[in-house]
């Protein structure tokens, strides 16, 4: 059994509210990481850094990020159409973008459906 030494987390909140307050995304992403890997849910890292939990999944994802993107953020280019980017990519990979996919018909149910 591997002991860890507990991590003070009044002073991790409070790092982590001045970081979110004043770092560049990537740096709040690897922030939000160290929170994670201190067993904190998202919920928790939003309430300890006064953020919504929208803002930590999106600077979690931001670590996903190419090293190519990833240096372009830290150097102040905006995240969001990145993310969207990396979003769509995520939902469809075999879709580049360039033609919309067919919508397949429903199968019918092969037994009747009743109001209970």
């Amino acid at each position: 059994m591997h002991f860890q030494p507990a991590h003070d987390l009044f002073l991790f909140a409070a790092d982590l509210r001045r970081i979110v307050q004043s770092f560049d995304p990537i740096t709040q992403g690897m922030a939000f990481a160290q929170g994670r890997s201190y067993g904190l849910r998202v919920s928790t890292l939003a309430g300890m850094a006064h953020c919504s939990e929208s803002h930590v999944r999106r600077m979690l994802m931001l670590l996903t990020l190419s090293q190519v993107d990833m240096a372009a953020v830290e150097g102040g280019a905006p995240y969001t159409p990145i993310l969207a980017r990396l979003h769509q990519r995520h939902r469809n990979p075999t879709n580049d973008g360039s033609e919309p996919r067919a919508i397949e018909p429903a199968k019918p149910v092969p037994w009747p459906i009743t109001a209970f």
